[in-house]
């Protein structure tokens, strides 16, 4: 198997386990009957679970005698979050993969071997790349982690709409880096091309 192949494999591998981590259900307090659930991360970011929610479950569970304490309005948070963050790691790192497997596949796709000053160029372009799209899924996620935490203090001062425009807004220099870098491979792809023909007239 070729190693572009391979790591755009191991890319939507990782794209599948983000997905399946964010929809997963979180528990607090044990497993199974013996835990509480909180909801998935995508519950949480879609508004479907929240510490409304959590306290209203936690309330019934004290007044039956299920439980002797908030379990989920003190647990779930955290265990939330956590969670999030997994699956933006994991993300990022599946996108981080595709990223790459596309500059293998290009640069192994020119002939004859470009000049040391293009090879160089192309490695920057590639990390360039590869580093702004791991901080932009990065980025995305504590946005979302952020946005889910209903909570927060953050949101008695300015609604979530406000938040989530100034947290695209902040992430605007992490898109520019990205952009950067598909340009620097743009660009020794073009020079690659030029020079080979060049060489061949």
């Amino acid at each position: 198997m070729r190693w572009h192949v391979a790591l755009k494999l191991l890319g939507a591998l990782l794209l599948v386990a983000a997905a399946t981590t964010m929809s997963l259900q979180v528990h607090v307090g044990g497993s199974g009957r013996s835990g509480r659930s909180c909801g998935s991360s995508l519950d949480v970011l879609t508004d479907r679970a929240g510490w409304e929610t959590w306290y209203a479950q936690d309330t019934v569970d004290t007044a039956d005698g299920s439980s002797p304490r908030l379990l989920r309005t003190l647990e779930c948070p955290d265990a939330v979050n956590t969670r999030s963050l997994i699956a933006g790691v994991l993300g990022a790192a599946g996108v981080a993969a595709f990223v790459a497997a596309t500059a293998f596949r290009r640069s192994r796709a020119t002939a004859p071997p470009p000049s040391n000053q293009i090879v160089r160029l192309r490695k920057l372009g590639l990390a360039v790349t590869v580093s702004g799209a791991v901080l932009v899924v990065a980025g995305l996620a504590a946005l979302g982690v952020l946005l889910a935490n209903s909570d927060a203090t953050l949101f008695v001062y300015v609604g979530r709409p406000l938040v989530a425009i100034l947290g695209l807004i902040v992430l605007a220099p992490v898109l520019a880096l990205l952009v950067g870098g598909r340009a620097l491979t743009t660009l020794a792809r073009l020079l690659a091309d030029r020079e080979r023909d060049d060489e061949t007239e």
